[in-house]
């Protein structure tokens, strides 16, 4: 064992140590220590470091260290240590590659560093900028840190694992990624700062507590708000967007991405454009602001009994409910409405619109308020593994019935009451195997006809 005390030290040749707890190279504060290109600084033994360190220490690492425990440990909390890895460099441990207990710290990788947590600090204010790779089996980047406090990470080169690529504590920690990050990355507690727009993230985001920020770059990216009020921009690719609790702001950009509100005050912002399967999907009550071209709405859960009202705005959507009471607006736009369960309201608006009847018939709590049908415009779909025995297509004149105008005969199916607007589907036409059984309502008694019905 070497020790070192405030000075100076280069090693430009191999040394290992073997036994336990025993490290290879011990220094005090402010001590300086280079690693040449070509030797090893190693350990073997079970909780041993390569290079245990206080604080304020300058390391510079050209060669390679190696330890079954700790590459390189700064013990002392004071921190203001800095490790300096070259392209000819590498820390590599079994446990920690290099760990770091204080604050303001600094680590500056264009090598290599692995361990099983690659890169760990318990303080906080600590600098990573990486342009080599940082690799860890379960953690390659873990940083503690208190409320109020920052951590910075700058990258441009590759920060893997294919557990946590990044874990962070409580600190309002700033990531700028010019490089790659893949495997998840959460963000801990604090207003973070996530900003990938210039390089390539695989793996989901997490934004923990705090109003963060994250925007991902040009791959399919998964990006979660969590707590508080967030701001995520998905940039290229097709992105997940999901803000979750809080009141938050989410723009796709270009791709096809989903949207996860629950909230009516969560913002979405889609440019024209920027995608032709865009989806939005709610746990609450929502209104699609003007301008915005989402072209699916739906609910988070099409089991789900909670009444969840969508509208949808000046662009033609399909728009689905679940099965509770919904009440579905199109608004502008030829418009998609599908009720599902539930004894649901829908509202096509100006456009050609089409309704939806693609669940099993149920008169009690199934039946489905058309509010403002406008024939020859609008349509009603009916699906044939509900309207058993319709042939696809156009439907048949003969299997239109106005309720009020003549006489009912075996091959009507559709039956409709032009006094009271209301809906039938006799599935044998005979009234005596199969009663005629109620699944919608036309607001206003319109006139309609079979041409006004399409069965899928």
């Amino acid at each position: 064992m070497e020790e070192c005390a405030m000075a100076s030290y280069t090693y430009t040749s191999d040394f290992t140590v073997t036994a336990a707890s025993t490290n290879a190279i011990n220094i005090a504060a402010y001590d300086n220590v280079y690693i040449a290109q070509g030797a090893t600084i190693s350990t073997t033994g079970s909780f041993s470091s390569s290079i245990r360190g206080d604080s304020h220490d300058r390391i510079t690492v050209a060669g390679d260290i190696f330890s079954d425990y700790i590459g390189i440990y700064f013990a002392s909390s004071d921190g203001g240590s800095r490790v300096t890895v070259n392209s000819t460099g590498g820390v590599a441990g079994g446990s920690y590659g290099i760990y770091a207990a204080g604050s303001f710290n600094t680590i500056v990788n264009a090598g290599a560093i692995s361990a099983y947590w690659a890169v760990t600090s318990s303080g906080d204010n600590n600098s990573i900028t990486n342009t080599g790779l940082i690799q860890g089996d379960s953690i390659a980047i873990n940083l503690g840190g208190l409320s109020g406090q920052t951590n910075r990470i700058f990258n441009t080169g590759e920060i893997i694992s294919t557990a946590y690529a990044l874990s962070l504590g409580n600190a309002s920690d700033t990531v700028i990624n010019k490089g790659f990050i893949g495997g998840t990355m959460s963000l801990g507690a604090g207003n973070d700062v996530l900003d990938s727009h210039l390089g390539l993230l695989d793996g989901e985001v997490r934004g923990g507590t705090g109003n963060d920020s994250i925007t991902g770059g040009a791959l399919n990216d998964l990006l979660y708000g969590e707590d508080g009020n967030d701001t995520l921009d998905g940039g290229a690719g097709d992105d997940l967007l999901d803000g979750g609790v809080g009141t938050d702001s989410m723009t796709g950009g270009i791709g096809n991405d989903r949207y996860y509100v629950d909230t009516a005050a969560d913002l979405i912002i889609e440019a024209v454009g920027g995608g032709k399967g865009d989806r939005l999907f709610a746990s609450a009550s929502y209104t699609l602001r003007s301008g915005i071209e989402v072209e699916r709405m739906e609910t988070t859960s099409a089991s789900g009994t909670t009444s969840i009202n969508l509208t949808g705005n000046d662009f033609a959507q399909t728009i689905f409910g679940n099965a509770g009471a919904n009440v579905l607006k199109g608004g502008g736009g030829n418009d998609v409405l599908r009720g599902y369960g539930g004894k649901d309201t829908l509202v096509g608006g100006a456009g050609n619109d089409t309704f939806v009847f693609n669940t099993t018939l149920n008169a009690t709590t199934n039946v489905d308020t058309i509010s403002d049908f406008n024939a020859p415009a609008d349509t009603i779909q009916i699906d044939n593994a509900v309207f058993l025995g319709l042939a696809t297509g156009a439907l048949a004149a003969s299997a239109f019935k106005d309720l009020v105008v003549g006489t009912k005969d075996a091959s009507d199916r559709i039956l409709y009451n032009s006094n009271t607007g209301d809906l039938f589907f006799d599935r044998d036409g005979s009234a005596t195997t199969y009663a005629p059984i109620k699944f919608g309502f036309l607001t206003g008694s319109p006139t309609i006809t079979a041409a006004d019905f399409f069965v899928i």
